[in-house]
C-alpha cells in the first residue's frame, strides 16, 4: 500500500471543474430539459418540487443560498465518508446523522445481511441491494444521505462506481459532499476491535482473521488519495488520528453547513 503525507486536520478542497460548461443546459431550464427524461422513473410530486427549486439552489448555494425550497423540500444533499478500513467511517458517520437531518447507510448494512444469507460474501446482491435503496432514497422526501464506502484510487472501477451512485441521485438536483478520513494502520488495527465496530459488523468478529485482512488491503489496495488527487468540489480530508468522532463529524457539518 503506497502510503502519501497526512495534511493537516480538516483541510478543504474546493475545486471547479476544468471542463467548459454547455450553455444550453446551465440555469434552471437546463437543468429541467438534463432531468425530464427522468420523469416516468420517479415519484412525480418529489422530483417536481426538487427540480423546480433544487436547480437553481444548487446553482446558487456555494454563494451560501439557504437549503429550503419550494414546497418545503430541502435540496437533497449525500456525503461519502471514504477511507481505509476501520479509520472511523460508520463511527463518524453515526456522529455526523445524530447532529444533522441526513440519514446513514454504511456499507456493512447490505454487506452483514447478504453473509448472513449467503453463508459468504456475494458482491453482485450487494451492488443491487445498494441501488435499490439508492433510488428509493433519492425519490424520498428524506433531506440527505450519509454513505459509507472503501475506494481504491487505483482502480478506474471504483471511480466508476462512485458516478454511478451519484448519477441516481442526480436528477434530483442533489448537492454532493466528500470526505476522507485518514489514519495510519496501527491506529486503525485498534480501532478495528472497537465494541462499536464490531456490534454492527459480525463479519469482523474473527479478530484474527479481520486483522490480517485489514493488513492484506493495505499491502494490495491504495486508498488513500495522492495530494491535489480528488478534485471534486465540497471535499474536506482529514486526519483523524487523534480525533474524536464526534469532533470530526461536527467539523464536517460546519464545513458543509449541513
Amino acid at each position: 500500500m503506497i502510503r502519501n503525507s497526512i495534511e493537516q486536520k480538516g483541510k478543504l478542497h474546493r475545486r471547479k471543474s476544468h471542463s467548459v460548461p454547455d450553455e444550453t443546459n446551465t440555469g434552471s431550464a437546463g437543468c429541467i430539459s438534463r432531468l425530464i427524461s427522468h420523469m416516468e422513473k420517479i415519484d412525480s410530486k418529489i422530483f417536481l418540487a426538487r427540480m423546480e427549486a433544487g436547480c437553481g439552489a444548487q446553482l446558487t448555494y456555494k454563494a451560501g443560498s439557504a437549503e429550503k425550497l419550494k414546497g418545503g423540500y430541502a435540496v437533497m444533499k449525500l456525503v461519502f465518508i471514504i477511507g481505509d478500513a476501520a479509520v472511523g467511517k460508520m463511527t463518524v458517520g453515526q456522529e455526523l446523522m445524530s447532529m444533522t437531518k441526513l440519514r446513514l447507510f454504511h456499507n456493512h448494512m447490505t454487506i452483514e445481511p447478504v453473509i448472513e444469507i449467503f453463508g459468504r460474501y456475494d458482491g453482485k446482491t450487494i451492488a443491487e441491494m445498494r441501488d435499490l435503496i439508492f433510488r428509493n432514497f433519492a425519490a424520498s422526501e428524506n433531506e440527505g444521505m450519509i454513505f459509507t464506502m472503501m475506494m481504491d484510487f487505483d482502480m478506474p472501477s471504483e471511480w466508476e462506481y462512485l458516478e454511478h451512485i451519484k448519477g441516481i441521485f442526480e436528477p434530483y438536483g442533489t448537492e454532493f459532499y466528500y470526505v476522507e478520513l485518514i489514519a495510519p494502520q496501527e491506529i486503525r488495527l485498534k480501532r478495528n476491535v472497537s465494541e462499536n465496530r464490531l456490534k454492527h459488523k459480525a463479519s469482523k468478529r474473527d479478530i484474527e482473521s479481520s486483522n490480517q485482512r485489514l493488513i492484506n488491503d493495505d499491502r494490495n489496495h491504495r486508498c488513500v488519495s495522492y495530494e491535489g488527487e480528488i478534485t471534486f468540489d465540497n471535499y474536506l480530508r482529514i486526519e483523524n488520528s487523534d480525533m474524536a468522532p464526534v469532533d470530526a463529524a461536527r467539523l464536517i457539518k460546519e464545513t458543509f453547513h449541513l
